[in-house]
Formats: C-alpha cells, sequence, structure tokens
C-alpha cells in the first residue's frame, strides 16, 4: 500500500476508533464505526495475504480507500449534518460489501460482481482533481450519476431492504458494472479504434466508463483533451454514422449529446 495512501488511512481510522469510544458518539453510531472498522482490518489482512491474488488486492485496496474517503468526509467538521449522515451510511454499506469478496464460500460469479461494485464505487466517491466534467450541465449529470449508483449501493447493502427493493439496486449496479461489455460501448471503441485514437484517449474511455457508466460515463470520457483530434476526425467523416455524435460534443455539453448516438 502506498506510503500516501497508508498516512490518510492511519489518520481516518484514528479518528473513527476515537468516535467510536467517545461518550458523545451515540450508541447507533457505535456501532456502526465498529462495523466500519471491523470489515477495514478484515479487508486488510486479506490484502496483506501472500495467497491474495492481485486482482483482488488491488480492489480491496481501492476499497479501503474509498471507505476511508467516506469517513473523512464524515469527520470533517466542515461537512454538514445531513452530508454526514449519507458519508457514514455509504461507508457502512461499501464496507458490508467487502465479505462478498472475501468469502472464499461464495460463487466465484458473486465475488467478481461484488468486486467490481466495490471498485466503481470507490472511484466514484474518491475526488480526482485531474478529472472532472468542466461544463455545469456535465458537473450536474455526473453527480446525479454518482449519487444514484451510491444509492443504489446503500440499499443493495441493506439487510433491511425488501428482496424487490435489492433486486432493483442490483440491477442498477449490474448495469454500471457490466457497461464496459455492453455492446454499443464496444461499437463506439471500435469506432475509436478505426479514427486511431490515442492510448490515452482510449484508457480516458474505458476509465469513465467504468465509473459513470454507458452512455454519459463514455461520452465523459471522449470529451477529454487526448481525444480531440479523434473527435475532429469523427465529426468530419460524415459517411459515418457516429459522425453526429462526434459533432455534437465539438458543440455541446456531453451529456447533451445521448440522442446523438446511433440506435441501429
Amino acid at each position: 500500500m502506498p506510503k500516501e495512501l497508508k498516512e490518510r488511512l492511519k489518520k481516518t481510522l484514528d479518528a473513527t476508533m476515537a468516535a467510536a469510544k467517545s461518550p458523545r458518539t451515540s450508541a447507533a453510531d457505535k456501532i456502526t464505526y465498529n462495523k466500519i472498522l471491523k470489515e477495514i482490518t478484515s479487508a486488510l489482512k486479506v490484502i496483506q495475504n501472500a495467497g491474495t491474488s492481485a486482482s483482488d488486492k488491488a480492489a480491496l485496496t481501492r476499497g479501503v480507500e474509498g471507505i476511508s474517503e467516506a469517513l473523512r468526509i464524515v469527520h470533517d467538521p466542515k461537512t454538514s449534518k445531513a452530508d454526514k449522515k449519507k458519508h457514514k451510511e455509504l461507508a457502512l454499506a461499501m464496507s458490508s460489501i467487502v465479505p462478498r469478496v472475501t468469502d472464499p464460500a461464495l460463487p466465484v460469479d458473486v465475488r467478481e460482481f461484488n468486486k467490481k461494485v466495490l471498485l466503481a464505487l470507490s472511484n466514484a466517491i474518491i475526488p480526482d482533481p485531474t478529472v472532472g466534467p468542466t461544463k455545469p450541465p456535465d458537473q450536474k449529470k455526473i453527480k446525479q450519476i454518482r449519487q444514484q449508483n451510491l444509492d443504489a449501493l446503500k440499499t443493495y447493502a441493506d439487510p433491511d431492504a425488501t428482496q424487490q427493493q435489492r433486486s432493483e439496486a442490483k440491477a442498477e449496479l449490474e448495469q454500471l458494472v457490466e457497461a464496459p461489455q455492453n455492446p454499443e460501448f464496444l461499437a463506439f471503441v471500435e469506432e475509436l479504434k478505426r479514427l486511431k485514437a490515442p492510448q490515452a484517449c482510449l484508457d480516458s474511455v474505458q476509465n469513465r466508463t467504468s465509473e459513470a457508466g454507458w452512455p454519459e460515463g463514455s461520452l465523459w470520457g471522449v470529451s477529454d483533451q487526448s481525444c480531440a483530434e479523434t473527435v475532429s476526425a469523427g465529426a468530419a467523416d460524415t459517411s459515418s454514422e457516429w459522425s453526429g455524435l462526434f459533432q455534437c460534443v465539438q458543440r455541446e455539453p456531453f451529456s447533451q449529446c445521448v440522442g446523438s448516438i446511433p440506435r441501429n
């Protein structure tokens, strides 16, 4: 684990342990904090186990980082009461996913699905100052998508949710984690490759799709500067059915270009 991450994690865990022991903390919050700490400890043990696969280590490390970020927001004195509550619930929901990744008794497909969920939601909550929509409509749309995904996770992880609520939440999360296999997304990537998009552009599209899904995440990715020449080439090639989409991305906020995606 990188030194900087270790230091951030230690600071957050210290604050969480202090809150769990504080007489000012409610009994319900103490239970919540102790549950989260238990699962973080469990995840760290699995990460340190030499027999854990590189894929599981990477997912759990990112998951611990995401839970830690949620807790950091909870302990920040500048955080509003409503946001404290929201991020406390989020940290608990994310921590409850950990056993669904680490329990060898669970089917492989179940563990893989939960690993993808943990990764996607951690990527959504951890801020990256170098990446983010620049236009207000896009910022609003991506924020909305992130919140919908986080809400779905909370419902999916909530033992008190009904079976129907959990099934609907799982379907939303499946749509997110399976976005990189969506046929329309794969066709879009093929078009980018036909236009000889640089690897940095392809990586941007892949990463943002994994974070925010298809199509908004993908259009967010292609609006990156690394894709500028590719978008120009695609817009100019009017013989391609994707030309209208690239023209829209050139002119408008990418969140307003979903209707320009070819549907055949």
